[in-house]
């Protein structure tokens, strides 16, 4: 995407001095951007549609669910995800720090994505206790 972007500058006659950091800093802007919609959409729609369907399914399951915001949880995954299926892009010959960008990038990615399983599984947990105090 780096040599895409350097292309379409070089066609638009932008110094050759600035089209690699340029292009650069555009595929970082537009890996932002995926990453900003990504959350948008698991947060606006999928939230949504998966409280309706489990409200509907138990309701003391549901508000418990809701209430350690397992869900919610659930959707901070998208956007990291698209991070570190995107990370590669950097990954050109023409920046020489590119492959431990990539390297770095994925590595924070997988980290926040532990992190945030950890803290669904923590409140799946939560829930599971909260359920079985109800039912004793």
């Amino acid at each position: 995407m780096i040599d895409f972007f350097q292309n379409l500058l070089h066609k638009l006659e932008v110094n050759s001095y600035w089209a690699p950091a340029l292009s650069f800093v555009i595929t970082g802007v537009v890996i932002f951007i995926v990453s900003f919609i990504s959350d948008f959409i698991a947060k606006r729609y999928l939230v949504k549609i998966v409280r309706l369907l489990i409200k509907r399914a138990h309701k003391l399951v549901g508000r418990s669910i809701e209430k350690h915001k397992i869900i919610h949880r659930l959707a901070h995954l998208a956007p990291a995800f698209a991070v570190y299926l995107m990370a590669p892009l950097f990954d050109v010959e023409s920046i020489k720090f590119g492959a431990t960008l990539v390297l770095v990038l994925r590595t924070l990615a997988e980290i926040y994505m532990i992190i945030t399983v950890c803290l669904v599984i923590d409140g799946l947990l939560r829930t599971g206790e909260e359920i079985g105090r109800a039912h004793v």
